[in-house]
C-alpha cells in the first residue's frame, strides 16, 4: 500500500527516522507558503514555509514531466502550495522532499486553517499507517 502522510514540516524529522527503522520510504503531503525558489538549468526547488519550519522541495524531476507534455505551469514565490513526494536526505544529510504532485492553493481562502485542522486529524492514523 502507497500511504501519503498529511505532516507539519516540524514532524518531518522523526518521521524520517521511523522510515528508516521500517526499511522503506514515506510519502509525505505538506502545505505552505513558497519563500524561495531556486532554479538553475538542471534543478528546480522551492523553500515551503508551513508554520512550523521550512522544508526544501525538489520540483527537478516533476519539471522534466511537465517539459515533455508541454505543460508551462510554474512555481512561484509567494503561492500557497501542496506538496507530495519522497521524504528523503541530501548529501548534507538535510531532510527535502523529492516532489511527485504539486498544486497552487492560493485562491482558497481558508486554506491555512483547513490545513491545520486536516493535519491533526491525519495524525490521528499516521502511527497506525507507518507500522
Amino acid at each position: 500500500m502507497d500511504v501519503c502522510v498529511k505532516l507539519h514540516v516540524d514532524q518531518l524529522e522523526s518521521t524520517h527516522r521511523r522510515s528508516l527503522d521500517l526499511g522503506r520510504d514515506v510519502r509525505v503531503w505538506i502545505q505552505g507558503d513558497v519563500v524561495d525558489l531556486r532554479q538553475t538549468e538542471t534543478q528546480t526547488t522551492a523553500m515551503v514555509d508551513d508554520g512550523s519550519g521550512v522544508v526544501s522541495i525538489d520540483c527537478t524531476e516533476l519539471y522534466k514531466v511537465y517539459d515533455k507534455y508541454k505543460d508551462t505551469w510554474r512555481l512561484a514565490k509567494g503561492m500557497y502550495v501542496m506538496a507530495q513526494g519522497i521524504l528523503s536526505k541530501d548529501a548534507d544529510q538535510r531532510l527535502h522532499v523529492i516532489c511527485t504532485k504539486i498544486a497552487d492553493l492560493s485562491a482558497n481562502p481558508d486554506r491555512f486553517a483547513m490545513w491545520m485542522c486536516e493535519v491533526v486529524d491525519a495524525d490521528r492514523f499516521k502511527d497506525q499507517l507507518l507500522a
